[in-house]
């Protein structure tokens, strides 16, 4: 997510999903577990005013095939009362990484500390948020 979408199993690179599915699941990696309305999703996915509720269910029981395949059990794409919501792994997208080394340390976490934190907060960082590709908006 920190650098271009990539959707890994162990040491393997996956394909990951072409057009408004490789969307969607962008959107849903960036805050994995929380739920996104279904009206983010479609705007995010298709554009403003431009998708559709039954394009969005087609879409999302594609991605969750695709999970299933490439996943098992590891990743559940859930539909919620407000939306969608993308269960993973704790730990396995980097923007939660990021988030775990940035935060505030312990009281009297030594200096040394906290910048050893904030740098692996950094290396997390591999380029543009999905790679900068303005075109999966």
């Amino acid at each position: 997510m920190l650098g271009a979408l990539a959707v890994c199993a162990g040491d393997a690179e996956l394909p990951a999903p072409g057009g408004t599915g490789r969307a969607v699941l962008g959107v849903l990696l960036l805050t994995p577990g929380t739920t996104v309305t279904d009206e983010r999703l479609l705007d995010l996915a298709w554009g403003p005013d431009k998708g559709s509720r039954r394009a969005l269910q087609c879409t999302v029981s594609r991605l969750r095939a695709w999970l299933g395949r490439h996943t098992g059990t590891a990743c559940r794409l859930e539909r919620t009362p407000g939306g969608y919501r993308l269960r993973v792994p704790e730990q396995s997208v980097d923007v939660t990484r990021f988030e775990a080394y940035a935060r505030p340390g312990e009281v009297g976490e030594p200096p040394a500390g906290r910048f050893e934190r904030l740098l692996a907060a950094l290396d997390e960082w591999s380029g543009p948020v999905l790679g900068g590709r303005p075109e999966w908006l």
